[in-house]
């Protein structure tokens, strides 16, 4: 998939992706008038195409939204976003969908500067439908990734052997829990992280499902439809983190000297998984019985259950946070005169300020020569 236009885009194209912009972040044409110092009646001509943008007008009005200008001249990607947020649409949807792009573009971006490298692992065949595969190729994918069959740790770093990187952001409550986007080669997540821990890495594994089982334009391979879609992708993402063999050998060791609970506390922990997963991954291997899983799963363990055990939550995808092959390739490009510091905070979403930058090379003018006469 390419994300830039073959011709120049008209400017009726470039007020629409204005309109679009600001209405997906919620704010109106008196807002944009205001920090732009432009009438309202001029950027309603702007945003029908009705005129020709200056290069003064479009630089105040991106900076105002907080987008690069190349954002207004090129087409949007196809998105494809968790349908657990209940089919949303509306400006909460699409100002993820903005936030989604965003990220997408800067991957791209990225691998033109050659900073960041598309990953090389392929991943399994896609599943025809059947919940059963879905273990066997979140099996073939562990072993791709080559993480053994214990707890996967650093879910993002992991990802990125994927070729999908990840934002997590704290974003409303309201909005949807995550959202991925193809791009050749790879793709990107946003994580909202307003959710608990153990839900932000059920999250991104979902996310990922979406990358592994290649349904990013049709889920017609899974016939009944797009709930069953993410039926398919729910287990997938729950096999992921919470693998049999490695799952049972572990409840074996547990369950001569802890109470189901108990056990379960220490699964929850050690897999980073929310306490419905680990208790439904139990079920469904038969090592706690269906009405042990009703009955735990309406007790919700509280902080203090948990350091009772004497157990620590280690948080992933704390927010704002980036995974660290794309922090390190902007970084780079930033220390390499690719990117000027400005630019690189913005990508750096909140994760640095400008002081903590390192101090860029001296790169010599030969060298950008050399760079504009390269094939």
């Amino acid at each position: 998939m390419t994300m830039t236009t073959s011709s120049p885009p008209s400017w009726a194209h470039v007020g629409q992706r204005m309109s679009a912009a600001r209405v997906a972040l919620g704010r109106s044409l008196e807002w944009l008038a205001e920090r732009t110092k432009l009438p309202v009646s001029e950027l309603l001509r702007l945003e029908a195409g009705q005129r020709e943008f200056r290069a003064s007008e479009l630089s105040r009005i991106a900076g105002a939204l907080a987008l690069g200008v190349e954002w207004f001249m090129t087409e949007s990607p196809p998105a494809v976003r968790s349908l657990r947020a209940d089919r949303m649409e509306g400006p909460r949807v699409a100002r993820f969908d903005l936030l989604l792009e965003g990220l997408a573009r800067d991957v791209e971006l990225l691998r033109s500067l050659g900073t960041l490298q598309a990953e090389t692992i392929s991943t399994p065949a896609p599943v025809r439908g059947s919940l059963e595969d879905t273990e066997r190729v979140a099996r073939d994918v562990r072993q791709r990734l080559d993480v053994g069959t214990g707890p996967l740790i650093d879910l993002d770093r992991a990802a990125e052997k994927l070729g999908v990187h990840t934002l997590c952001l704290r974003l409303d409550p309201r909005e949807p829990d995550g959202a991925y986007v193809a791009l050749e080669g790879g793709g990107v997540v946003i994580v909202n992280g307003v959710q608990p821990p153990g839900r932000r890495r059920f999250t991104l594994a979902h996310e990922l499902g979406h990358h592994v089982f290649q349904d990013q334009y049709s889920t017609d391979w899974l016939g009944a439809g797009s709930q069953d879609a993410e039926k398919v992708i729910n287990a997938f993402a729950v096999h992921l983190l919470l693998p049999r063999d490695s799952l049972v050998a572990r409840w074996q060791q547990l369950a001569p000297t802890h109470e189901p609970r108990m056990a379960l506390l220490i699964v929850a922990v050690e897999y980073r998984v929310s306490w419905s997963v680990a208790c439904a991954q139990c079920e469904r291997f038969h090592l706690i019985e269906e009405a042990q899983h009703e009955a735990l799963t309406a007790w919700s363990p509280s902080r203090a259950d948990y350091m009772e055990m004497g157990l620590r939550i280690e948080e992933e995808l704390v927010p704002p946070s980036l995974s660290p092959m794309f922090t390190r390739a902007v970084v780079s490009a930033y220390r390499t005169n690719r990117l000027t510091g400005n630019r690189a905070i913005e990508m750096l979403r909140g994760t640095l300020e400008l002081a903590e930058l390192p101090s860029s090379d001296d790169v010599p003018l030969q060298a950008y020569l050399s760079e504009l006469e390269a094939p």
